[in-house]
């Protein structure tokens, strides 16, 4: 299974440019565990390491694999990641849902 992501480009150039991010079975597979579990727990919030036992169907392939995966959502506006004293806390952008309910729905 592959997943296409778009992440916006920000920088003075080309504001609206997109890049492609192919994602290939293993990483595709955490990105669309992590949005699932989202879908299904909208209020969710959690560390790097709450995001990797919790979110990710078991057992996780690979931790840096899910880290890029995690780092690609926030960059893509679907998580939101706030700085806390300790680690981030990841959790879902709510003003997203539906958008990510349809990539859901359309990757199963």
């Amino acid at each position: 299974m592959a997943l296409l992501l778009l992440i916006p480009i920000f920088g003075s150039c080309a504001p609206r440019l997109r890049r492609q991010i192919r994602m290939e079975s293993q990483d595709a597979g955490i990105t669309y565990s992590i949005l699932d579990y989202l879908v299904r727990h909208p209020g969710a919030k959690d560390t790097r390491d709450g995001v990797i036992n919790w979110w990710i169907a078991k057992p996780c392939p690979d931790e840096r694999l899910a880290i890029e995966a995690l780092e690609a959502l926030v960059a893509r506006g679907w998580i939101l990641k706030r700085a806390t004293s300790g680690q981030p806390i990841y959790s879902l952008n709510q003003a997203r849902l539906n958008e990510i309910r349809e990539f859901v729905t359309q990757n199963k």
